[in-house]
């Protein structure tokens, strides 16, 4: 008597396989829409989106750009650096090595943001916001309530917006 083989259930993620990495889809980081093809305006094309987490929040317009204002500062700090077209990593290689102005001014600005949020409200910030981690989540990964959480964040986030005096 031969064993029957049982019918696998069909995956989710199985459509979205060539729309970027399958890890990023399962942890909630990718979504799948629906868009206009940029060479063919009326055709409509199936493409993956980041999913900023922050974005979904009800966030005040200081808070969120002081939210937009840390990302692309956690950016610039890593060296990435500005061209016409958008956001380029590639340094020239007459550069490698060195840190631009850019990146050190970047990089004191999140200094003084570190210092002025102290260590644990710092740690909220740069996972949520700069990892880009559900609030859901990481609540349920520290065992906390996400309103609490989200209110440390939105304090955290009030004191950016003082810092930066973005109000």
């Amino acid at each position: 008597m031969t064993r029957r083989r049982k019918a696998r259930p069909a995956m989710q993620l199985a459509t979205a396989a060539d729309l970027g990495p399958r890890h990023l889809h399962r942890r909630g980081e990718l979504e799948v829409v629906h868009g206009p093809d940029p060479d063919q305006p009326n055709r409509t094309v199936r493409r993956a989106r980041r999913v900023v987490h922050y974005l979904a929040m009800d966030l005040t317009d200081p808070q969120r750009e002081a939210a937009d204002r840390l990302c692309v500062q956690a950016e610039r700090a890593t060296g990435a650096g500005w061209r016409p077209g958008g956001m380029h990593l590639a340094r020239p290689l007459w550069q490698q090595g060195h840190p631009t102005e850019a990146q050190i001014a970047a990089l004191a600005d999140l200094r003084r943001a570190r210092e002025a949020l102290g260590a644990v409200a710092w740690s909220l910030v740069e996972t949520v916001i700069i990892r880009n981690v559900a609030v859901d989540r990481l609540a349920e990964r520290r065992g906390e309530s996400r309103h609490v959480l989200r209110g440390r964040l939105l304090a955290a986030l009030d004191r950016l917006v003082e810092l930066w005096r973005l109000a």
